[in-house]
């Protein structure tokens, strides 16, 4: 809904009172922003603890000036762990072939195409 809304670097905070996810109890909460961090149209969400609320427009200056402007609008440590932490399909396969019985892993895994002959 707000892609390509917002100008670079603008951002919108939720007033608790809307925020879905802010808590009026003891329970503990979040208060919410959407941003644009780079000229990508892409739109950012942000979440912060709704007791720590006072340094939500801190953490939207400090998301935006980690984020390359020519990027895809998310912050650059965000792109640095998901790269370091990503399990490849290969990986995949093993840790499940590792856990699953290989016959219901065919079952659920194999496509009816690679078992047909010609």
């Amino acid at each position: 809904m707000l892609n390509g809304v917002l100008d670079i670097g603008e951002c919108i905070l939720i007033k608790d009172e809307v925020n879905k996810k802010y808590s009026n109890d003891d329970e503990d909460g979040f208060s919410s922003a959407f941003m644009r961090l780079s000229n990508s149209p892409n739109i950012v969400g942000l979440d912060i603890l709704d007791t720590q609320a006072n340094y939500l427009e801190e953490m939207v200056a400090f998301a935006y000036t980690m984020t390359p402007k020519n990027s895809r609008g998310v912050p650059l440590w965000i792109d640095i762990v998901d790269s370091e932490v990503r399990i490849t399909d290969e990986l995949l396969s093993y840790l499940i072939l590792d856990y699953i019985d290989r016959d219901l892993y065919e079952v659920f895994f194999n496509s009816e195409r690679m078992n047909r002959t010609m």
